[in-house]
């Protein structure tokens, strides 16, 4: 990796024709209120706050949210959806991107993220979006887990200090 860069990234299109499992997963979604201005995780953090107070001052648009499987009253599964915004400039009005998929570690290695993933990518809010799945290159659990619903690699980001997401290789819009 270039010392310019921060990150390297891969980008993936989830197409819900093409994804293939055995078993889906039952999860709820998360939007941002005034009275509920986070997710019911552990640590959201602060740039899940950020995100949160984007939505509420209407930066982002309603899109925004977090997608839950709970079991036993704890969350087991979780990820982020994003509308677009700026960081991915690839993105068009109406599509996706799922990101800060998190799986509790005692649940890691049987298949959660795998199911939740495809109940999330067939559910009637999203089925019928384009949705992205952006990856750091390292994160070899995430690259599989993608991989392992069928979705294709469609490009790389490179992060830099100086300019922010450089698109290296995405191609022409489907």
């Amino acid at each position: 990796m270039n010392s310019d860069f921060l990150y390297d990234h891969n980008v993936y299109l989830l197409k819900p024709r093409d994804l293939h499992i055995d078993d889906s997963s039952e999860f709820s979604t998360w939007k941002p209120t005034f009275s509920e201005p986070l997710p019911p995780i552990p640590n959201p953090g602060i740039r899940v706050a950020i995100f949160s107070i984007f939505r509420l001052l209407t930066i982002l648009n309603n899109d925004y949210q977090y997608a839950i499987k709970i079991d036993r009253d704890s969350p087991v599964t979780y990820c982020a959806i994003y509308p677009p915004y700026f960081s991915f400039p690839f993105m068009e009005s109406g599509d996706l991107q799922i990101g800060n998929v998190f799986t509790v570690p005692a649940k890691r290695g049987e298949g959660c993220a795998r199911r939740f993933l495809f109940s999330l990518i067939h559910s009637e809010n999203i089925c019928t979006r384009r949705v992205w799945y952006v990856t750091h290159k390292n994160n070899l659990p995430s690259n599989r887990l993608v991989q392992s619903l069928g979705a294709q690699k469609v490009g790389e980001l490179m992060r830099s200090t100086k300019m922010g997401f450089i698109p290296i290789y995405v191609p022409l819009f489907f």
